[in-house]
């Protein structure tokens, strides 16, 4: 590998996480994300990950509007 690669995905799971700061609200959480890898010269190793995500969209799938 050399310089840097792009990877994007999507996906849902329903919100029932009883320990987080946001009660359970039994929706689907809906993430649509993207990040970008930066590679060593000459290597497969990773010196460097930005993921990228949208935070309200999230949020917004779980019925809360901020």
């Amino acid at each position: 590998m050399r310089g840097t690669r792009c990877w994007s995905n999507s996906g849902s799971r329903v919100h029932k996480a009883a320990d987080s700061v946001i009660p359970p609200t039994g929706r689907k959480l809906k993430a649509r994300m993207a990040a970008t890898f930066e590679f060593a010269p000459g290597s497969d190793l990773i010196l460097c990950e930005r993921p990228y995500f949208d935070q309200l969209g999230m949020l917004r799938s779980i019925g809360i509007e901020l």
